[in-house]
């Protein structure tokens, strides 16, 4: 098990994360474990929700001052 963990971080350095990822679902299986992996959140989702409370924020102190 060790030296397929060991191929795993050799094949993500080397090649990159697609291939990676393939390496990891066939240790995960061996394992008898259920290969799924989270996706990763969007940078953007967070940016566009940082800009909209930001948005809100201006527009209250706006209206308080006028």
């Amino acid at each position: 098990m060790m030296h397929k963990r060991l191929k795993f971080l050799k094949v993500y350095t080397g090649e990159g994360l697609t291939k990676a990822l393939i390496a990891s679902k066939d240790i995960a299986e061996e394992a008898e474990l259920n290969p799924e992996f989270e996706r990763k959140r969007s940078h953007m989702k967070m940016k566009m929700t940082h800009l909209r409370i930001r948005k809100c924020y201006l527009e209250q102190m706006f209206s308080n001052q006028y």
